[in-house]
């Protein structure tokens, strides 16, 4: 009977360890994916304000001196662009309010950097600067 005893205890001990084991594991690998998950996320988020900060400081920048940047229209269409771009393709790891918005901002400036007039910036500039003001704003949300 001792015998028996003790071979069941063998026996659930070596179950029980391999269940602790297994949910060690598993718990493991759901806090990895979970930790890998937000990291991205707060990843996407600065990478976003780094693209967005760079516009509206070019936009300042050209303000100030349109000689610095004889490209400064193509540059501006490309940097919109690649917002556009950036925030479509991790559209599911950011809040959808903040995608809208940021999606409405852009296209709005693309639409403003379309302007074919010659002296386009003249034009466009007080509702850039309402832009720029609204992709601050998208910022600080980040």
């Amino acid at each position: 009977m001792a015998e028996l005893d003790l071979i069941l205890g063998v026996v659930i001990g070596i179950f029980l360890s391999l269940g602790v084991d297994l949910l060690k594991e598993i718990l493991v690998k759901k806090y990895t994916f979970w930790r890998g998950k937000k990291e991205t996320k707060i990843q996407i988020k600065e990478d976003l304000k780094a693209f967005i900060t760079m516009l509206f400081e070019m936009w300042e920048n050209y303000k100030i001196s349109c000689i610095i940047y004889k490209d400064f229209k193509e540059d501006l269409k490309t940097q919109l662009k690649e917002i556009i771009d950036f925030y479509t393709r991790r559209a599911k790891d950011l809040e959808k309010v903040l995608i809208i918005k940021i999606r409405k901002t852009s296209l709005e400036f693309l639409e403003l950097a379309n302007t074919s007039e010659p002296n386009w910036f003249e034009i466009i500039k007080p509702e850039g600067e309402k832009l720029c003001n609204e992709y601050r704003e998208i910022v600080q949300d980040l």
